[in-house]
């Protein structure tokens, strides 16, 4: 959880203190201008914490059934008060160890968020909570940048950078503009008002990315999810709302073939018909996904990520740089596969399978593998699936998988297919002409909108869209790139 606290946050941290929270107050009033303070005290806070609302609170970021359990435990437990023996169901474990822990994560949704969230919004003036050195944090991570790297390329100390990410100091003009040509993050990016944090974070392939990369690709989905809901508030009605499961889809999932009926309804509710899903990024948009592109360094296999910020589902897929379509595609399936089937698989069933099915059965159904390969098949030629390939967005291999599934193949063909697809080296990168990767465009339609219309400045919606005012005012004139801006 140390990672998704805010560095305005002091109580029981690593490395913070009551001290520094007063000294910190002490530099705001004495020479940062700051006028008012809101004091409050939260009377008996450890002993009036509700278990239930901390349990949903925890359900956001821990899924490890173990850690759970141990916790359960912890809050279980008796209190034994002149010989009687009580089970409160209020309140952190008198001297357990993890009371701390539990108490800060309570508040940080209870209050920071909150304030962030309802508070900050209708504020004229500056507020603390939110710093310029997370901003800084943020950006530096996002960059894959060392603090001592930084410090050289803003031609300041180590020390320095780290001062000005916890707060113990405000960098110059001149070094602020360092550290923005450094990050390539606009000056005025790094006063924005909304911090928002990734909950529930999930890599598809986390063991072939080292935690740094980690790092970086969430940094920039937090600062290109931070940008998206700034744009959605500049409108006087929301011009999109969060991703909702329709109704009427199948309630219980019991094995991997029922999953089928779950991807057919929900195709059939968005009135997709029988065909090809032609932009699926699109798509996802406009029912309240936020689907968002990063490029990942060399060296590590990154096959997406899920979070949720609020109630906001947020996709990350790769960008152009190395991803195929068809690839893209899939895994943004598969995370949409995790929205629809939660809280409907059977006890056993395996999800990230399930999410695969899922996947493949929505890009596409049974009865198009069946129109489109026959009823019954011995053998499947390449080429023809190379064809089917460009045709619906899905690799050769998905789609030996789905002729399976649909009863086109036995298995035996499948498995024989896929070791001619491994001895050729296709599973490495298949042949052909690749699938264009899809690049969202949504985001950038929303700034160019609300820019029409008055909503937005020009320098305010080129700082939203990641650019220099000129390539901005380039780009209203169809000048160089015609591809959508990287958001």
């Amino acid at each position: 959880y140390e990672q998704l606290f805010y560095r305005s946050s002091y109580g029981f941290r690593p490395g913070k203190s009551q001290h520094q929270a007063l000294d910190k107050l002490f530099r705001e009033v004495s020479f940062k201008g700051k006028r008012y303070i809101i004091d409050a005290d939260m009377a008996n806070y450890f002993g009036s914490i509700d278990h239930s609302k901390l349990r949903e609170l925890l359900d956001l970021r821990i899924k490890d059934g173990v850690i759970r359990r141990m916790i359960d435990k912890w809050l279980k437990a008796g209190v034994l008060e002149d010989g009687q023996v009580s089970y409160p169901r209020e309140g952190t474990p008198q001297g357990g160890v993890i009371s701390p822990l539990l108490a800060n994560i309570y508040l940080h949704y209870a209050l920071d968020e909150w304030f962030i969230a309802h508070i900050q919004p209708r504020l004229d003036g500056e507020s603390t909570i939110p710093m310029l050195g997370e901003r800084i944090h943020r950006a530096r991570k996002a960059r894959g940048l060392s603090q001592q790297d930084l410090a050289e390329l803003a031609g300041v100390s180590r020390m320095a950078i780290s001062k000005y990410e916890s707060g113990r100091m405000a960098p110059s003009s001149p070094v602020l503009i360092a550290i923005s040509r450094a990050t390539g993050v606009r000056v005025e990016s790094f006063f924005r008002p909304t911090l928002v944090a990734l909950e529930q974070p999930q890599f598809r392939k986390r063991v072939s990315l080292s935690r740094k990369v980690q790092r970086q690709v969430e940094a920039d989905l937090l600062d290109q999810v931070e940008r998206y809901l700034e744009v959605i508030d500049l409108y006087p009605e929301p011009p999109l709302a969060p991703f909702r499961v329709p109704d009427g889809l199948p309630a219980r999932v019991e094995h991997l073939d029922a999953v089928e009926e779950v991807a057919e309804a929900l195709r059939a509710s968005w009135n997709l018909g029988g065909n090809a899903i032609r932009f699926l990024a699109e798509l996802l948009e406009e029912k309240g996904l936020l689907v968002l592109t990063t490029e990942v360094p060399s060296g590590g296999r990154f096959d997406g990520l899920a979070a949720m910020v609020g109630s906001w589902p947020v996709v990350g897929v790769g960008g152009r740089q190395e991803w195929p379509g068809d690839r893209q595609r899939f895994t943004m399936a598969h995370e949409l596969g995790h929205l629809v089937l939660a809280g409907r698989l059977a006890e056993g069933l395996d999800e990230e399978k399930a999410c695969n099915r899922f996947a493949g059965a929505f890009l596409v159904p049974r009865g198009m593998v069946r129109q489109e390969l026959g009823a019954r098949r011995n053998r499947l030629e390449w080429r023809e699936l190379h064809t089917l390939k460009h045709a619906y967005g899905a690799s050769m291999g998905a789609w030996v998988f789905r002729a399976a599934q649909a009863g086109v193949i036995d298995e035996t063909t499948r498995v024989s297919l896929f070791r001619e697809r491994s001895r050729r080296g296709w599973h490495q990168g298949e042949p052909g002409t690749p699938v264009r990767p899809e690049q969202p465009k949504l985001f950038e339609r929303l700034v160019m909108h609300a820019h029409a219309e008055g909503m937005a400045s020009t320098s305010k919606a080129a700082e939203l869209l990641g650019m220099t005012v000129a390539a901005f005012r380039e780009r209203l004139q169809f000048k160089g790139s015609d591809d959508a801006a990287d958001h």
